[in-house]
């Protein structure tokens, strides 16, 4: 399929392609198995996890991070639980590697990690839960009230 390349909410059209894609499915021969899968696509994840479905029902991905950013796939037009639902029935489980967030307004690249997170550390959390703690970072916690992410790192559990 194509996909559009850009933001056509803050890209002239003119700076925008058509860009020609595929899937893991389709490229990762049948015999190989992938040690280490990283997705970082702002937002459309869910599309790169779904191409390489037949890698993951198979077992052939040992490990898998993935950048989980609330405002950047609601605006991708994902549901952030559709992510970890995909992951959780094809028996992955998953960790967080930190909290990120924008944490000074009206400057860009000014992000960081949010101070006094409440403590998730040494206890399993909700999928609803996790999606929670990612979609307002607020004031107390260092945030500015926008959203936040984190990267997943997930294997298949035993």
């Amino acid at each position: 399929f194509k996909q559009i390349k850009g933001d056509s909410t803050k890209t002239p059209a003119s700076d925008i392609s058509e860009v020609s894609t595929t899937t893991l499915d389709l490229v990762v021969p049948k015999e190989k198995t992938i040690l280490f899968l990283k997705t970082d696509t702002q937002g459309y994840e869910l599309p790169v996890l779904q191409g390489a479905r037949q890698l993951f029902d198979s077992g052939r991905v040992k490990l898998v991070a993935v950048e989980f950013s609330y405002g950047l796939l609601k605006a991708a037009g994902t549901d952030p639980l559709d992510i970890l639902n995909f992951l959780a029935d094809r028996n992955y489980v998953c960790t967080y590697l930190g909290w990120w967030t924008k944490i000074k307004a009206g400057t860009p690249g000014q992000y960081g990690k949010p101070q006094n997170m409440p403590p998730v550390q040494g206890k399993s959390i909700s999928f609803e839960e996790m999606v929670e703690l990612i979609r307002v970072f607020p004031v107390e916690v260092g945030g500015i009230g926008s959203s936040g992410w984190t990267d997943l790192l997930c294997w298949q559990s035993c």
